[in-house]
């Protein structure tokens, strides 16, 4: 399986596990939970700092896809994290 593929389906696994039996949580509240997992996983695997620039690229993108930018694709912001920013163990 190829690392789009992979992605895909972690990306798939994770929607479908946040919608399950989450009636009693508000979609904020969801949505926060899934925040502060992605910012710790972040910042445990490239820094606090190099997370925060994927989130700040992310909002950008996004915000350019809401726009019918036709350029706006989150697979462009990878290539520049995926090892530049790993923390070395």
């Amino acid at each position: 399986m190829s690392t789009d593929e992979q992605l895909e389906q972690f990306y798939l696994n994770v929607k479908e596990f946040s919608s399950k039996d989450q009636s009693e949580l508000s979609s904020a509240g969801r949505t926060t939970a899934l925040f502060r997992v992605a910012l710790e996983c972040g910042a445990e695997g490239m820094g606090l700092a190099a997370t925060m620039h994927v989130v700040s690229q992310l909002m950008t993108i996004t915000l350019g896809i809401m726009a019918s930018d036709e350029n706006g694709s989150f697979e462009s912001l990878l290539a520049d994290f995926e090892t530049r920013n790993e923390i070395p163990h």
